[in-house]
């Protein structure tokens, strides 16, 4: 970044980032946790103290992959929210709090800056205990659900579903919210129905998680899983050609799908892309749902795998997104009756029948 340029909402959101990293690594080792805490108040106070402006602005070869038309206030007031959170203070809630009414963020609405004002809300009822901002969050689900419900083909709630990030991250937010106030078992019902739409129990029976099931998405929008392995050339013919992908992102859900009851599994499809904030809270939501639902006591590292001990049907780049495998099929065969579909391939093996 230019020294001239001051960029807000950037500054902001490495801020929480950190304040995020921070708060982890406090137990374990609170000598790094300190200084990602030193590097969080240096952000905050940059982006608070110079001339305001969005990385937009500063780059506008980027506005449109990066058009968030909430301004820069958003990730502003989070930051703050965030560092009091790690500073166990209210400092900058009292010095930001009128951003709140003034950009409504009691108003969920919008693309991708949904998450933030959720966040926010969160975040504020943390700290103050007023069930307000619950209420705030617990209508946007609502709305969500009611939505979900008025179309025949199931959760996506648009005539194109492009952005399967915000069907994720609501579903993670679902679960936070019956965790905080603990009397909406039904959110709890909904993220599990939502979990097996993903997972195949659609109007297609299709799996939008590669490897999952017999019948996945082989033709992701992705240059790794489209390429011949190394030693062989990569170009601009594998996007178009008609044999499905050499290999497979295993574990990684798609972005989103066309249209309500078709699922083009088209690697000229953006909508078949993988977004890592699609996936980003689904390790999460598993966890949530194996507490909810499965048996802890089944856990041990045999159902961990490191990549490189996949099957042959497995990538040969090895992926992060295999631990979301893993928890799939274990969330899935601790569940009676199970509700997925009977052709579950895996490519990861299954938990042993003896959890010792």
């Amino acid at each position: 970044v230019p020294n001239d340029k001051h960029p807000t909402d950037l500054y902001s959101s490495m801020s929480s980032a950190f304040s995020a990293a921070s708060m982890v690594f406090k137990d374990s080792d609170l000598s790094f946790s300190e200084k990602l805490k030193s590097k969080t108040e240096s952000l905050f106070l940059l982006a608070m103290n110079s001339p305001k402006d969005s990385l937009k602005n500063v780059f506008p070869e980027l506005s449109l992959n990066y058009d968030y038309s909430e301004g820069i206030y958003d990730e502003l007031f989070e930051a703050g929210l965030m560092l009091d959170k790690t500073n166990q203070d209210i400092t900058n809630r009292d010095a930001n709090l009128h951003y709140y009414s003034t950009y409504n963020f009691d108003t969920i609405s919008g693309k991708s800056w949904k998450n933030r004002r959720l966040s926010i809300n969160f975040l504020l009822f943390e700290s103050t205990g007023d069930s307000y901002y619950l209420k705030v969050i617990e209508n946007y689900i609502q709305s969500w659900i009611k939505a979900e419900k008025s179309s025949e083909f199931g959760p996506p709630q648009k005539s194109k579903l492009s952005n399967l990030h915000q069907f994720t991250m609501t579903m993670f937010h679902a679960l936070i919210l019956n965790k905080i106030s603990g009397n909406h078992v039904f959110y709890e019902d909904w993220v599990r129905d939502s979990m097996h739409f993903i997972l195949g129990k659609n109007i297609e029976e299709k799996s939008l998680i590669v490897g999952y099931s017999s019948n996945f998405m082989e033709n992701v929008r992705h240059k790794a899983s489209s390429c011949p392995s190394p030693p062989a050339t990569c170009n601009s013919l594998d996007e178009t050609k008609l044999a499905n992908n050499p290999n497979h992102v295993i574990g990684a859900i798609v972005n989103g799908i066309e249209e309500p009851g078709f699922i083009s599994d088209s690697r000229s499809n953006f909508s078949n892309g993988i977004r890592l904030i699609s996936n980003a809270p689904i390790s999460g939501i598993l966890l949530r749902l194996f507490e909810l639902y499965g048996n802890l006591a089944n856990v041990n590292s045999n159902l961990f795998p490191d990549p490189q001990d996949c099957s042959d049907a497995a990538s040969d780049y090895p992926s992060t997104f295999t631990l979301n495998l893993d928890l799939y099929i274990l969330y899935k065969d601790d569940l009676e009756p199970s509700p997925f579909p009977s052709s579950n391939s895996g490519l990861v093996s299954d938990p042993p029948s003896d959890p010792n």
